[in-house]
């Protein structure tokens, strides 16, 4: 009996070793398996910026705005301004959507501000 509870043990304890071991054999690097989540790599930030910007400067709808781009450890921010409510969700979503193409954890801190209006008020005189 003891024996037998012995063999039971030796055999969950190689089998957790397997398992421990196999989890760890994913790739670190870019390769085949596509980009790592959360890439901090100055090649990484550089793409996911540029690709980025690109998607926002081509976007019609983003016309008069002024956008920076940046990116630290997995986190894109947004700094600028734009015209409305609608123009800051569109970049927003630009950045997420880029994200998702470069296999990338999505993470957005969007810092744009609206510009005022010139219209109604009381302003100085």
């Amino acid at each position: 009996m003891v024996a037998r509870k012995m063999c039971g043990l030796a055999l969950l304890a190689l089998a957790s070793m397997i398992a421990v071991t196999g989890c760890n054999s994913s790739g670190t690097g870019g390769g085949a398996n596509g980009g790592t989540v959360g890439a901090t790599g100055a090649a990484s930030n550089t793409s996911t910026v540029s690709a980025i910007e690109g998607k926002i400067k081509a976007d019609t709808s983003l016309t008069g705005t002024d956008i920076k781009v940046k990116q630290e450890g997995a986190t894109i921010s947004l700094e600028g301004t734009v015209n409305s409510i609608a123009q800051k969700d569109k970049a927003e979503q630009i950045v997420t959507d880029a994200q998702k193409e470069l296999k990338q954890q999505v993470g957005v801190m969007n810092n744009l501000t609206i510009k005022e209006s010139g219209g109604a008020g009381g302003g100085s005189k």
